[in-house]
C-alpha cells in the first residue's frame, strides 16, 4: 500500500505536467473588423503601386483589393455571428469581462483598444466550416461583407493559421505570433490541476496501518518530509524541459538532449521517494512468541 500510495501520487505529477504543456497544433481560423479605409491610407507612398493604391477612390480599392476573396455573410446565422464577434473584437474592458466568447481571445489581446481583437475559431465550427477549401494554406485569407441596417457594408477578414514544431524555441517555448487562446493551444490544461489533486487525495487517503503499543515505526511526520524532499529533488528536473521547449511531444521530439541531461536527477528523486515507501512500510512488531519484522514486501 505505502508503494501504491507514491507510485499513484508520482503518476499524477507526470500526467499533470504533461497535460498542463500539451500543445494543439490543429489549424485555426481569426475573426476581426476591417477597416479597408483606413488600410487604404497605410498603403506606401514610397512605391508607384502603393500611390496608385492611395488614389484610387475608396469603392474601388474595395473592389480591387478585395477581388476573389470577398463574400456576402447575408444569412441570419452569419449576421449574429460577425455581430458577436464585432463585440468581441472591439468591445472595452467591461463590455468583454461577462462575454461568452471572452475565451476566443488571447491574453495578449484582450488589453488592447488601439487595433481590432483576434477572435478565433475552429475551422469546422459553423457557419465557417461553409468555407472549408477556400482556405487551405497559411495565412489564406477572406474577407466577409455585412450589410449594415444604416446603409454600406463592414467588412471583416477571416485568416487560417496553421502551426508546427517549427513554431517552438528553446527557452521562449512557442513563439508564434499571433498567440492563440489557451483554451485552443493547450486544451488539455484545464484538467492539469484536476489530476494533481487526485493524487494527492490517494496520497491522503489510502489506508495506513493503525499504531498500537506494542509496534514500533517510523514517526509519520518523517515519513512525510521524506516525501516531500523526494518530491522536491523529482519535479524540477522531472518537468524543467517541457517547460524550456514548451510543448509535451516537442520535448520528445526537439528537445530530447534536455532529457538526457535532466532526467537522471529526476530519477533520483524516484529512487528516494522508493526508500520512503520502505521506511513508511518498515515495522518491528512485538508478539508473544517474539519479534516480527514487516518491511515493504515482505515480512519475518
Amino acid at each position: 500500500m505505502e508503494w501504491m500510495r507514491r507510485a499513484l501520487l508520482l503518476l499524477a505529477l507526470v500526467l499533470s505536467v504533461g497535460t498542463a504543456q500539451y500543445v494543439s497544433l490543429e489549424p485555426l481560423l481569426y475573426v476581426r473588423p476591417l477597416d479597408l479605409a483606413e488600410e487604404q491610407d497605410d498603403e506606401t507612398a514610397w512605391t508607384e503601386e502603393g500611390q496608385r493604391l492611395r488614389a484610387l477612390p475608396l469603392l474601388e480599392y474595395i473592389e480591387e483589393t478585395t477581388r476573389g476573396i470577398l463574400f456576402k455573410a447575408d444569412t441570419p446565422e452569419w449576421r449574429v455571428f460577425l455581430e458577436n464577434v464585432l463585440a468581441v473584437s472591439r468591445g472595452g474592458a467591461g463590455e468583454l469581462s461577462g462575454h461568452p466568447w471572452l475565451f476566443r481571445v488571447s491574453a495578449e489581446d484582450r488589453d488592447l483598444t488601439f487595433y481590432p481583437r483576434r477572435v478565433f475559431f475552429r475551422p469546422d465550427e459553423p457557419p465557417l466550416q461553409i468555407l472549408r477549401g477556400r482556405l487551405e494554406k497559411n495565412h489564406d485569407r477572406l474577407v466577409a461583407a455585412l450589410d449594415r441596417p444604416e446603409g454600406g457594408s463592414a467588412y471583416f477578414e477571416i485568416v487560417l493559421q496553421t502551426y508546427g514544431d517549427d513554431d517552438f524555441h528553446f527557452g521562449s517555448g512557442f513563439s508564434r505570433r499571433p498567440r492563440p487562446p489557451a483554451r485552443f493551444l493547450r486544451p488539455c490544461r484545464k484538467f492539469s490541476l484536476w489530476i494533481l489533486l487526485a493524487g494527492l487525495l490517494f496520497y491522503v487517503l489510502l489506508p495506513r496501518p493503525k499504531l498500537d503499543r506494542a509496534s514500533i515505526r517510523y514517526a509519520p511526520w518523517r515519513v512525510v518530509l521524506g516525501d516531500v524532499a523526494s518530491l522536491l529533488m523529482f519535479l524540477p528536473f522531472f518537468a524543467l524541459p517541457f517547460f524550456i521547449v514548451g510543448g509535451t511531444v516537442q520535448t520528445f521530439t526537439q528537445g530530447w538532449i534536455f532529457l538526457l541531461i535532466m532526467w537522471p536527477l529526476a530519477f533520483v528523486g524516484v529512487w528516494l521517494l522508493h526508500d520512503m515507501a520502505r521506511s513508511a512500510s518498515y515495522e518491528i512488531r512485538l508478539r508473544d512468541d517474539g519479534l516480527e519484522l514487516r518491511m515493504l514486501r515482505k515480512a519475518r
